[in-house]
């Protein structure tokens, strides 16, 4: 039986390092791609204000909670905002809590809290009718 020397394994070994990375490199998969979002879309409202897009309605119906840390404190904690909105897609109409930031699954779609505005501050009592928010609508897909 004859060994290898040391130059035939040396080159061996190369030899696989260079098909990984030429593999790696043309991005071959052996597994079924990731879904991820095919389609996006922002659409801003007002409080008791109907926005519809892509195939969804949204009317925030009232603020559950606005614990948004004031632009003039130093707060310990950021806060968030919970929304109260009726939400109509192709296969009916529901009431849904939106945490601000946390998507929340509609149907096909996943609607996100994105932006509420005016920002708070420490003096001021921010009116129902001032806040405006910023939804954002996606649907799952694959590649």
């Amino acid at each position: 039986m004859k060994r290898l020397t040391p130059f035939a394994i040396t080159f061996f070994v190369l030899l696989l390092v260079a098909a990984f990375v030429i593999l790696k490199a043309f991005n071959f998969r052996t597994e079924n791609p990731p879904k991820t979002d095919t389609v996006k879309t922002e659409l801003k409202t007002g409080l008791n204000q109907k926005v519809d897009g892509w195939k969804i309605s949204i009317t925030p119906i009232s603020i559950i909670e606005d614990s948004r840390c004031p632009v003039d404190v130093t707060c310990i904690q950021a806060g968030t905002t919970r929304v109260l909105a009726k939400i109509t897609v192709e296969t009916g109409e529901k009431e849904y809590v939106l945490p601000l930031d946390v998507p929340v699954s509609v149907d096909s779609r996943m609607v996100t809290l994105i932006r509420v505005t005016p920002a708070p501050r420490s003096q001021y009592q921010i009116l129902a009718t001032e806040y405006r928010f910023t939804f954002q609508v996606s649907e799952k897909g694959e590649f």
